[in-house]
C-alpha cells in the first residue's frame, strides 16, 4: 500500500516546511537568475515528490511558470496538489520513480527537483540519469535526501528517523551522492 503524505499536519511542521520552502525558493531564484540572460522568461519546472506542494507555491511566486509538472507515486497526493495549488498549466503524473520518465516526456525543464525520492529507490543511479535527461542544458537541479553524515544521523544512530523509515532503502552520505552526480556528468 502506498503511504499517504497528505493527512493534516501539525502547525509546527507546517511552519517549518513553509520556512524551508521560502529559503529554497529564494536560493533557487538567486542562482537561476545569476545564470540566465532573461530574468522574466517563462520556465518549465518538474518536481519529483512534491509532498504538500509548499515549494511549488513559493516557486510560482518567484518565477514566470510556463508549465509545472508534478511527479508522484501517489494519485492521492497529486489530487491534493491539483486541488490546493493554483498554477496554470499544471501537469500531474502518477509515476514510480524507479522507472524512467524521461523517455515518455517530450519536454525539457529549466528547474528539476527531486525531494526525498532517491532514498526510496532501488537504483538511485537510474533516477539521476532520468533527472539529467530532463534538464535543459542550462537547467538547475535540486536533490534533497536524508544525509548519513548529518549531526542527527551521527548522534542518534539507529534512532535517527532516516533509519527508522523502512522505505529508505538507498540512504547515502553527501559524498556518495556527490560522486553519483559527478559520474552522471552534471
Amino acid at each position: 500500500m502506498i503511504k499517504s503524505y497528505i493527512p493534516k499536519r501539525m502547525m509546527i511542521s507546517k511552519i517549518k516546511q513553509n520556512i524551508r520552502s521560502k529559503i529554497l525558493s529564494l536560493s533557487i531564484s538567486k542562482i537561476f537568475k545569476k545564470n540566465r540572460q532573461k530574468t522574466n522568461e517563462k520556465i518549465n519546472v518538474l518536481e519529483f515528490g512534491p509532498g504538500y506542494g509548499d515549494l511549488a507555491k513559493e516557486l510560482v511566486n518567484a518565477f514566470n511558470i510556463k508549465n509545472y509538472y508534478f511527479i508522484d507515486h501517489s494519485q492521492e497526493n497529486l489530487e491534493h496538489i491539483r486541488d490546493n495549488i493554483k498554477i496554470k498549466n499544471v501537469h500531474c503524473i502518477c509515476h514510480d520513480a524507479n522507472h524512467l520518465i524521461s523517455n515518455v516526456l517530450e519536454e525539457n525543464f529549466d528547474i528539476v527537483i527531486s525531494s526525498h525520492v532517491i532514498e526510496h529507490l532501488k537504483e538511485p543511479e537510474k533516477h539521476l540519469k532520468d533527472f539529467s535527461n530532463l534538464m535543459n542544458i542550462n537547467g538547475l537541479g535540486l536533490i534533497s535526501t536524508p544525509n548519513l553524515d548529518s549531526i542527527d544521523a551521527i548522534n542518534l544512530g539507529m534512532d535517527w528517523r532516516g533509519y527508522k523509515d523502512e522505505a529508505h532503502i538507498s540512504l547515502m552520505s553527501y559524498e556518495e551522492l556527490e560522486k553519483l552526480i559527478l559520474d552522471k556528468n552534471f
